[in-house]
């Protein structure tokens, strides 16, 4: 007989398989039912008031008309326009962004040849520009003026004289 080191691995699968010890299924316990969700009344305790609200203050009923009538405002306008530094600052970041979407765009010879000359007066100063960028900076001042001016924006003005 040869006297052969077994290994310690010998057989393992083969004793996994058979398994002799009897496992226990561990079945959690059942959970309680909560409490119904009434509010809890508590005794008033001994702490001092707070000195001032945390919640929303009630509704306060109408008050009675002042003897002083309201001063009427001197500028009517209904929607304040903003400045023009911010509708630049908007148009510069709006076009930054490159756009993907395409469009086919029908100029006049006389539209066609005014961008090329300004196209011409920014390259002579330096500033690489292109029929694109100055069309989309055209295009999103005129949206933005009409969002915030709606019946006093330079488009609606130009449709309301197109259309008579």
């Amino acid at each position: 007989m040869t006297d052969k080191a077994a290994s310690p691995f010998a057989r393992l699968d083969t004793s996994l398989l058979r398994s002799t010890q009897s496992r226990e299924v561990v079945v959690p316990p059942e959970p309680t039912p909560l409490p119904s969700a009434r509010p809890v009344e508590h005794a008033p305790s001994p702490v001092a008031p707070r000195t001032h609200e945390t919640k929303r203050p009630r509704r306060q009923e109408p008050k009675a008309p002042r003897a002083q009538e309201t001063t009427t405002p001197r500028h009517r306008d209904t929607t304040t326009p903003g400045t023009q530094d911010e509708l630049i600052a908007l148009v510069r970041r709006v076009v930054r962004v490159v756009g993907k979407e395409g469009a086919t765009l029908r100029l006049t010879a006389e539209e066609k040849g005014r961008l090329a000359d300004v196209i011409y007066k920014y390259k002579r100063k330096g500033t690489k520009t292109s029929e694109t960028e100055i069309i989309r900076i055209a295009l999103n001042y005129v949206l933005e003026d009409f969002e915030r001016n709606r019946e006093q924006s330079i488009l609606s003005q130009v449709m309301d004289a197109l259309g008579s």
